[in-house]
């Protein structure tokens, strides 16, 4: 469709068309044969794109608390193209975890807004079953949860975040089968240091060549890779993923940890290792030429 505006006497500067492309747009989706999804699709955008007023109306239109809305779970599409028709099923699976307020595709991604409390466990549950459902599907997606978010900047924030870097955190959590906000700001640093050049990343990289001399060197950098990064600093988990004995992961960890001077695996000691490490990942990933 076109939308033609003739303006008497004077054109028209770009914020009045802007408004005067939303205005139509908005009314034609909130009065169309599909208003009902097309108004709450129109919601989502509001809610994204931090507009207050907009958002406001048609929240009290549907009747939809959106100060309740303080978990959103993205579902990035990765091969291109859109999502919108795997909606229905990523809507009626989600609806046997949670209470689901709202559930739209935006931009190609699904967005799902869950109400209510939620345990730990139960959430973990519900992103095992989506994770499953993209496998069976083939779906190219990867799901992110973002959790405590108090307000609609924080939505916008969290979204834009995730469109940006959930691409590296693959590349830096590669066993995850789906990632949380605070591991996607984990890639976000990584990736900022990268950003500064030479004077980003050397102190990271001098930390690692500090516990990695020696013929066993290499060894060590892909245990703790593994330990702090995959495996949740459980070293039953991180042998068995390095096919080797816990005792050569203990020792490992403890040599890092008689190099550095601090416990391997101590917060916040161990913080700038798990970047370095993190970022050692992102330039592995990028290859040689970057």
């Amino acid at each position: 469709m076109t939308l033609v505006v003739f303006s008497e006497g004077r054109r028209i500067e770009q914020p009045l068309w802007k408004q005067t492309v939303e205005g139509v747009r908005l009314a034609m989706n909130l009065w169309g044969k599909e208003h009902d999804h097309i108004a709450v699709l129109e919601l989502v955008r509001a809610i994204i794109q931090d507009e207050p007023i907009k958002m406001r109306r048609l929240a009290d239109i549907y009747r939809i608390d959106v100060a309740a809305l303080s978990d959103m779970w993205i579902l990035h599409n990765q091969g291109g193209g859109s999502l919108s028709r795997w909606l229905g099923e990523v809507r009626a699976l989600s609806s046997q975890y949670a209470s689901v307020s709202i559930c739209e595709c935006y931009e190609g991604d699904i967005l799902i807004f869950p109400v209510g409390p939620s345990t730990l466990h139960h959430a973990d549950a519900w992103a095992h079953a989506l994770a499953d459902f993209c496998g069976a599907n083939q779906i190219p997606a990867v799901l992110t949860r973002c959790h405590g978010l108090q307000q609609t900047s924080d939505v916008k924030n969290a979204y834009l975040t995730n469109q940006e870097y959930v691409a590296d955190a693959s590349a830096v959590f590669p066993k995850r089968r789906f990632f949380t906000l605070p591991e996607i700001l984990f890639v976000k640093e990584c990736r900022q240091a990268a950003a500064r050049g030479e004077s980003g990343i050397a102190p990271y990289m001098s930390l690692l060549q500090r516990v990695s001399p020696g013929r066993d060197g290499a060894d060590i950098l892909d245990t703790l890779a593994v330990y702090f990064l995959d495996e949740r600093s459980n070293v039953t988990e991180t042998a068995a993923a390095l096919f080797v004995h816990k005792n050569t992961v203990k020792y490992r960890l403890q040599k890092t940890s008689d190099i550095l001077g601090f416990r391997a695996g101590d917060m916040p000691s161990s913080q700038e290792l798990m970047y370095a490490l993190g970022l050692r990942r992102l330039l592995h990933a990028a290859g040689p030429s970057d």
